[in-house]
């Protein structure tokens, strides 16, 4: 009776109860949504950011027009109407509206089509719940429904509105709360807003950047990390194979090449992480979104030459297979048709992938999907991988007969188990077997709260971005030639410190 009583009161009076952090009233709830969503298209549109197109609004004014009308270029004025913004999004024709055309990408068109839905559930709800003796009133702050509070902190996760500037939206889990300080009197703290010049209730959405970014950045950090300890370690092995000039045999040639896709590969995957997702979480630049050629170029390189470090890899498992199942056929006269297949093919393939990216998907800085034509790309790496499996499958199964023929005392089964774990343990990098993990499609740390997908993400990216440590430990630093070499040099560098320091000493006793 009394929620009754309650409703023809605001019959009566013709007027709503909508609480807004506006303080405005308002008659119906047409008239509510119509502003309360211009508020939204204001936040959307009002500034110079990737995700309006700024054809030609001018920003709206709630001071000046107190209402829900818009002033173009040209001094027309457009008064917002949801239900027509409505329809025309229901049927797919945005396109046709001045206002709903402000929008980059259907991403944020639904940010700010699901803010007026979410203004207009507010007030409908407002008027169906009595808000509790002592509590802060039920609120629509502009972006967020705050439900009636007792006094002091109410948090609730953070909204959609709060979310899109990333470009995304980060799982509930995933996301932090904001704040909203309800007062011991039952009123919403306020603060003054320069922009309205005066005081209005005010939620706290600092958190709101932060936890989605930071899985991401937490992604980011230990890519570049393990990135950076690769690039040193095939440096350091590059070094050492020119130094020694050990490049002179083509097998070790193959090394060469191998270590130098992967250094390049490392030093493109620094490269694009920093300046492109990782600056874009940090919001120094606004990469992504903006979509520059550089941006693009950027990506096709990050891409162009992962696939190059997969095809030497290819080349460096058929090698090792060569020599043990051929072993007196050698590799030398395939030289030209190896570097051809090594350096030029996958450039051949990614410009195909590139002109297919230029007609179906130009956006985004081509970091996105594009649904089936990415197995361009992607069916060159699975290849590279299925082809290595059935070389190393077809090479354990040679060195297994050969071990097992040559004796047959209990001592030797032991240590033919022994030398065939150790082997198979050191070509695995070679042939790139830790990625058989890939096979299970890769996440995204901030789409997912499932504890066993996140190990796996993590476990995928540790494996991928570490395979330079891996393939120099086990080409390089586990070289029987490279370690003669190198303990030649020590030989020779302390055998010269003695002699220097004989000759010191012979001639200080002079």
């Amino acid at each position: 009776m009394l929620i009754l009583f309650i409703g023809l009161i605001k019959i009566i009076d013709n007027k709503l109860m909508c609480n807004n952090a506006f303080k405005m009233e308002f008659n119906d709830l047409d008239n509510f949504t119509n502003h309360m969503c211009l508020y939204c298209f204001d936040t959307m549109t009002g500034g110079s950011e990737p995700w309006n197109n700024h054809l030609d609004i001018l920003r709206w004014n709630l001071k000046v027009t107190n209402g829900n009308r818009i002033q173009t270029s040209n001094n027309t004025i457009i008064e917002l109407d949801y239900h027509h913004l409505k329809s025309l999004y229901n049927a797919n024709l945005h396109e046709d509206d001045i206002l709903l055309k402000q929008f980059s990408s259907k991403f944020y068109l639904d940010t700010f089509i699901n803010c007026c839905d979410d203004a207009r559930r507010c007030c409908e709800d407002m008027n169906k719940h009595e808000d509790a003796k002592g509590n802060c009133p039920m609120l629509w702050d502009g972006w967020t429904c705050w439900r009636s509070s007792p006094p002091g902190i109410a948090q609730q996760t953070c909204t959609d509105m709060t979310q899109f500037p990333f470009g995304y939206q980060p799982a509930e889990c995933l996301r932090s709360k904001m704040t909203f300080q309800c007062n011991n009197d039952g009123t919403w703290h306020e603060i003054m807003n320069p922009y309205y010049g005066r005081w209005m209730p005010r939620t706290d959405h600092k958190q709101c950047g932060y936890l989605g970014r930071d899985a991401r950045l937490t992604y980011s950090t230990i890519r570049l990390v393990l990135e950076s300890i690769s690039l040193a370690c095939t440096t350091i092995g590059l070094i050492l194979f020119v130094a020694y000039r050990l490049y002179t045999q083509f097998r070790l040639q193959i090394h060469v090449n191998f270590f130098l896709s992967i250094m390049l590969s490392a030093i493109m995957n620094i490269l694009y992480e920093w300046f492109v997702p990782r600056a874009h979480l940090y919001g120094t630049n606004m990469e992504i979104k903006n979509n520059p050629k550089a941006c693009k170029a950027f990506t096709f390189m990050f891409k162009d030459l992962n696939l190059i470090k997969y095809v030497w890899m290819l080349i460096e498992g058929f090698n090792f297979h060569h020599m043990v199942v051929f072993t007196f056929n050698d590799l030398r006269r395939y030289k030209i048709p190896i570097y051809l297949f090594g350096w030029i093919v996958p450039h051949v393939l990614m410009l195909a992938y590139m002109l297919v990216r230029f007609h179906i998907d130009d956006d985004d800085c081509w970091t996105n999907s594009i649904g089936y034509y990415e197995f361009i790309y992607i069916t060159p790496n699975y290849l590279c991988f299925a082809i290595n499996l059935a070389l190393f499958i077809n090479l354990v199964r040679v060195v297994v007969v050969k071990l097992w023929l040559s004796n047959n005392n209990l001592y030797n089964h032991y240590m033919k188990r022994h030398h065939f774990v150790k082997t198979a343990l050191i070509l695995m990098p070679i042939f790139g077997l830790q990625y058989f993990i890939h096979i299970i499609p890769p996440g995204d740390p901030t789409e997912t709260c499932d504890n066993i997908q996140i190990g796996l993400l993590y476990l995928q990216l540790i494996i991928e971005s570490a395979q330079g440590i891996l393939v120099t430990i086990t080409l390089c630093f586990l070289n029987k030639e490279v370690y003669s070499c190198v303990r030649k040099s020590i030989s020779s560098m302390e055998s010269n410190t003695i002699l220097t320091s004989n000759t010191i000493s012979s001639e200080t006793s002079k």
